[in-house]
């Protein structure tokens, strides 16, 4: 590093007086601003993700396990004395360090993490004040940056490593350690998400001088778009200067498509920055061996410790996606600009309409006019690829000029130029996930573009292709399937660790207990039945029970009634009902449901009256407060500002119930199948509730307990936790006990059955019709 800066002390850094009709620096870098001191890097935020994530699960198992060894009392003395001394003088020689070279903001952010972190394990158990060290120090470590520090990274990972077998000797346990590593690395990353880190984007001068040691001579310099920048030399030629640094722009979308895409369709890996600008530089010099006509690279060169550029001589031109038109002409001209790619067995890896570049009539004077396609060079790109890679860029072609002049049009020219074979290659991969980030947003607005391509190409290919290929190494249903499983093994053992539902069971009357299973299953056909009679179309009864048990598994996850409209949602549109009506369809049934309730509570309301409410008002409250809260809303919609934001947000609501309703209630036979499954579901749940009650020897009216039922679980479901946990069983007991006068053992008791049997039975076999609906593309 020191021969490095000599270097640099040694040549000029740009023209001085001396140097007669050559532009200064500053004449050079007027108006160019200074990159920010201090940067929010968004792979912080991913690393600080993965450092919770894993702190939590290191709290879940150390709920679980259970240490018995306790070393403490053969630990000497002195390894504790000096692991303790190791790690404060650690502390203090990186805090001296920062100070030295002037990063003072640093120095009392670092100090901040160490004193938050070591104090918060500390509280933790104040009797093991090493684990507050250890968590100091990661936090300490982690604002500091050391990985740009050799160096001291060796001397703090030798010194961590000291005090955390130190912590073994204590008693700790190695499961202690990583906790406090973990809890340092997460409020270490939290400064830095919050404060920001020190950015390693180099200033513009040191841009100009790196430049000229390239025998590059500026003229003009100019900030293009984040770390790009324009440069014009004395000799007139337009470069492009791209800078590469550590501040990883774009890094999680990277490191996110290359986990979830097999090897030929990721981005390229973010590995080190040396690595990256040799990838980059070997991309630039393949493309142009290969015969197409692309940027130019210049020159490569480090311009700081921790940066690097690539400079490039631009091709000039428009992007395709800029022009008015495109002549079959220019279409042509890109395939065969790809194609001489394809021979040489280079992927590019991002043809779309901002890489593809055409050429004015001027700039083609040496074709004779002719209008041509140049392509732009690629952040990613593959030398000596395979067959997929290259149907992918080949697919990629197609879908980019399809999205310019219509599938017709970009078939015929693939035709004209690379044949019905290589095109047939390619329709397996006509798959959005392949495609660029910029092709991907413009397919949005062009829905069944892709399907189109495929039809278009089958209408003219003389033997079949085959199936899509697997591009994915798993899919986002998989991760959120994975994810709503972890949820529920936490809020399973959260919930079922106090409790002992075993014994909750046996001592009940099992005759009973088997109703009430038959009871609950039953529940689930009356759902499947009400759905099917609020949607116009006709799908199948048994899939649409399917999906209600499997309901019961993603109410593990989300609130209340949120995961199941949204699996229903799914499902429906996959049984072909289009968004919209299925949106209105999900609408009318929570509404035919919410009927349901309000029926049961006016028949118990005429039935006895409702003289001791289940939540207790002082008398003369209730009517001032119902005419408060009418005037309140009567007063806001009397405001127009008010009364448009509401009409804006609700009549695009009401514009696709209205038809749906329309469409239902104009057929009595469908409102009658969806209200009686609905009543048939509410039966069955109350039901389970009474032999629940029967089951511990309990005696209650049967409307009683369906307004205890109604009730309580609207109450307890209001509550933000997965399926009401906690909320539904505190009102369920309290409500029972005060309305039908049961001993509070029986009612509780009651309440856990009744839960155990419409709650926790049906989770594995709602997972069960889950996974079994998504291999089916059912949901």
């Amino acid at each position: 590093m020191g021969g490095v800066k000599q270097l640099r002390r040694a040549l000029p850094l740009g023209p001085t007086a001396a140097d007669p009709g050559l532009l200064t620096d500053a004449e050079i870098l007027a108006g160019v601003p200074d990159p920010p001191r201090r940067v929010r890097r968004p792979l912080d935020l991913l690393r600080m993700g993965v450092a919770a994530g894993g702190l939590v699960l290191a709290l879940l198992i150390g709920r679980i396990a259970v240490v018995t060894t306790d070393l403490g009392a053969v630990a000497p003395r002195l390894v504790l004395a000096v692991a303790a001394a190791a790690g404060l003088a650690l502390a203090g020689g990186i805090v001296v360090d920062l100070a030295v070279r002037r990063r003072l903001r640093t120095v009392v952010e670092a100090a901040a993490g160490f004193a938050v972190a070591g104090t918060a394990m500390a509280l933790l158990d104040p009797s093991r004040p090493l684990e507050g060290l250890v968590a100091g120090l990661a936090s300490l470590t982690t604002v500091a940056q050391l990985g740009r520090r050799p160096r001291w990274r060796m001397v703090a990972t030798v010194v961590v490593a000291l005090v955390a077998v130190a912590m073994v000797f204590v008693g700790s346990g190695v499961l202690a350690v990583v906790v406090a590593l973990l809890a340092g690395r997460v409020v270490g990353l939290l400064v830095r998400v919050v404060c920001g880190a020190s950015t390693t984007r180099p200033r513009p001068v040191d841009v100009l001088a790196a430049l000229r040691r390239t025998d590059v001579d500026p003229a003009e310099l100019r900030i293009r778009e984040g770390s790009r920048m324009e440069v014009t030399d004395s000799a007139g030629r337009h470069l492009l200067v791209q800078i590469l640094d550590r501040d990883h722009a774009g890094a999680v979308l990277a490191l996110w498509r290359n986990a979830r895409l097999r090897e030929q369709a990721g981005a390229f890996p973010v590995v080190s920055l040396r690595r990256t600008v040799e990838h980059r530089s070997l991309m630039a010099m393949a493309i142009a061996a290969a015969g197409v006509r692309t940027e130019t690279l210049v020159a490569t060169a480090p311009v700081a410790p921790d940066a690097a550029m690539l400079v490039i001589e631009d091709i000039g031109g428009r992007p395709l996606s800029e022009l008015a038109e495109v002549s079959d002409e220019l279409l042509d001209s890109a395939w065969q600009q790809v194609a001489l790619l394809q021979r040489r067995a280079v992927a590019h890896r991002c043809l779309d309409n901002v890489h593809l570049v055409a050429q004015s009539e001027s700039d083609c004077a040496t074709e004779g006019g002719r209008e041509r396609v140049d392509i732009r060079l690629t952040a990613g790109g593959v030398v000596a690829a395979d067959e997929v890679a290259l149907a992918i860029d080949r697919a990629q072609l197609l879908v980019a000029t399809g999205l310019l002049v219509g599938p017709a049009r970009a078939v015929a020219s693939a035709l004209r130029v690379v044949g019905a074979g290589a095109l047939t290659t390619a329709v397996p991969l006509l798959q959005p996930i392949v495609m660029p980030s910029a092709t991907r947003s413009a397919l949005r607005k062009e829905d069944g573009l892709i399907d189109r391509l495929r039809e278009e190409i089958l209408a003219v290919v003389p033997t079949p292709p085959a199936g899509p290929v697997k591009v994915e190494r798993f899919s986002i249903r998989a991760v959120v399937s994975t994810v709503i499983v972890i949820v529920a093994v936490v809020v399973l053992v959260s919930q079922v660790a106090g409790l002992d539902l075993w014994s909750v069971v046996r001592h009940a009357d099992w005759t009973w207990l088997a109703a009430g299973v038959a009871l609950s299953a039953a529940r689930f056909l009356g759902a499947g039945v009400g759905l099917t009679g609020f949607v116009a179309e006709r799908i199948s009864l048994r899939r649409s029970v399917l999906a209600q048990l499997a309901c019961s598994f993603v109410g593990l996850a989300a609130p209340a009634g949120v995961g199941v409209a949204a699996l229903n949602v799914r499902f429906l549109g996959k049984s072909g009902v289009p968004a919209a009506p299925a949106l209105a369809s999900i609408a009318l049934w929570q509404l035919g449901s919410l009927a349901v309730n309000v029926f049961w509570v006016l028949v118990f309301n005429l039935v006895y009256g409702i003289s001791q409410p289940l939540i207790p008002v002082p008398r003369g409250i209730g009517l001032p407060v119902i005419g408060a809260a009418v005037v309140l809303v009567l007063a806001a919609l009397a405001v127009p500002r008010v009364r448009r934001f509401v009409r804006a947000r609700v009549q695009p609501y009401l514009d696709q119930v209205r038809p749906r309703m329309a469409s239902v209630l104009t057929r009595p036979g469908r409102v009658l199948t969806g209200m009686g499954g609905l009543f048939f579901q509410s039966v069955c749940t109350v039901l389970v509730m009474a032999v629940s009650i029967r089951a511990f020897h309990g005696e209650a009216s049967l409307l009683t307990v369906t307004f205890v039922v109604v009730v309580g679980v609207a109450l307890g479901s209001a509550a933000p936790t997965p399926g009401g946990l906690g909320a539904v069983e505190a009102v369920l007991a309290a409500g029972l006990t005060a309305a039908t006068g049961l001993n509070p053992a029986t009612a509780v008791s009651a309440v856990l059955l009744y839960r155990l049997l419409t709650f926790w039975l049906p989770v594995l076999p709602g997972w069960v019709a889950f996974v079994a609906m998504q291999r089916r593309e059912l949901l």
